[in-house]
């Protein structure tokens, strides 16, 4: 998935400066969000408050800013950088925020956009982001609604590209409401759609501040756990990797077969053999990195047909614990 451009913010702090410091007023805001962000930044002491009214004041004299909170400006051209803030705030970690390099060349192109991104992210590590970031993404996902594609034009010194750029609202939407079932549902079909980029949660750059939205294991658990009558909720008790599930086997059969077998596991993970049992039944088997270990998978044989050695795929099955060194899972399910 797409490498992301971090930048630590300290830096950036002692960067930019500080400038008039005035208040953002949110007494008169009255929605979920506006509470929580008035209550965070009435925490705020009076340095911290001074600081983050200045990146409010550098924020606001941005042309972006301009367009997309004053003018209300709802257009191709700005999507995808509405589309980054989202991500960035929803996907920061204690520590720092990010621009993906995916979409960085683009927005680059926009006067102010790159500046526009950098103070929000200032502005979210200082209390938290402004209050007219709720209406500017709701008038965005009623237009393109909460992800797909649209395709935007590049001016170079030397030509015109016209690029894809795909968006992901869904983000933005669970920044203001991570309890939103219609962005739960979208981030959840975005997914299967394989347009979503997930990370592992060991990040050196600090914590992730929702890391239900970073890792898919973890946001299929928060599904399931806060939307269960979502059509898209998960069957499965676990989600892992076909190395994580093995390794827990290797480490403690015992401990690992109270927690795992009889549970439904999805596992992913490459596929290394497709056969068939003395029994005749259809199985496939997952590598779990380590030699004579794979983690057997039975299938059915239409499933099995169509499957090919090395492929990734995604299995959904009830762990049977682990029979002379390799885990077993049975009533498998080829989910992707």
């Amino acid at each position: 998935m797409n490498e992301k451009l971090l930048f630590a913010l300290l830096p950036f702090l002692i960067a930019i400066g500080c400038g008039e410091i005035t208040s953002d007023n949110q007494s008169e805001l009255k929605s979920e969000y506006a509470k929580r962000l008035n209550d965070r930044i009435r925490s705020l002491d009076a340095e911290k408050l001074s600081i983050r009214d200045s990146f409010l004041q550098q924020h606001k004299k941005n042309a972006v800013y301009t367009a997309l909170y004053v003018d209300s400006i709802v257009s191709d051209e700005y999507l995808p950088v509405v589309d980054e803030l989202g991500e960035l705030l929803l996907r920061r970690t204690d520590k720092t925020f990010a621009i993906g390099e995916d979409k960085l060349e683009y927005i680059s192109q926009i006067q102010g956009a790159k500046n526009f991104l950098l103070t929000a992210g200032a502005i979210e590590f200082k209390g938290g982001y402004i209050p007219e970031f709720e209406p500017l993404i709701q008038r965005y996902i009623q237009k393109y609604q909460y992800y797909g594609t649209v395709y935007n034009t590049l001016n170079t010194e030397e030509s015109s590209l016209r690029i894809e750029n795909e968006y992901t609202l869904f983000m933005g939407a669970l920044y203001i409401d991570s309890y939103d079932k219609s962005a739960l549902n979208a981030m959840a079909m975005a997914s299967n759609a394989d347009k979503v980029s997930w990370y592992t949660l060991e990040n050196e750059n600090g914590l992730y501040m929702h890391p239900q939205f970073v890792n898919e294991g973890r946001f299929l658990q928060y599904l399931k756990e806060h939307y269960p009558e979502s059509s898209y909720a998960p069957k499965q008790d676990y989600v892992m990797t076909a190395m994580e599930l093995n390794a827990a086997y290797q480490e403690n059969e015992i401990s690992a077969d109270r927690q795992y077998k009889g549970k439904m596991i999805l596992l992913s993970g490459k596929v290394t053999n497709i056969a068939k049992s003395a029994f005749d039944k259809p199985y496939i088997t997952l590598s779990s990195g380590r030699m004579l270990e794979e983690v057997h998978c039975e299938i059915s044989e239409d499933e099995g047909a169509y499957l090919s050695k090395y492929e990734q795929v995604k299995v959904l099955g009830r762990c049977n614990g682990m029979f002379m060194g390799s885990v077993f899972l049975k009533n498998c399910e080829v989910v992707k």
